[in-house]
């Protein structure tokens, strides 16, 4: 079950513009640090770390490429 909610919270983390507390709420987490613990322990990264990531790939791979 914890994998399933933490999970979820990749989504909502990858996918939308919330707050990591809000995404831990939205997932069943009482309290932003317990969200964060169990992050780490599944994922091996923090939820911070996770959104970071996510949003280079993003980055990246929708920079324009240059031809010459």
């Amino acid at each position: 079950m914890k994998k399933v909610r933490i999970r979820k919270a990749m989504e909502l983390l990858a996918h939308s513009s919330m707050r990591l507390a809000e995404a831990g709420n939205a997932v069943g987490f009482e309290n932003t640090k317990q969200f964060s613990r169990m992050f780490k322990e599944l994922e091996g990264i923090s939820p911070h770390e996770y959104r970071l990531k996510v949003e280079w790939i993003f980055s990246y791979l929708t920079r324009p490429y240059c031809l010459i």
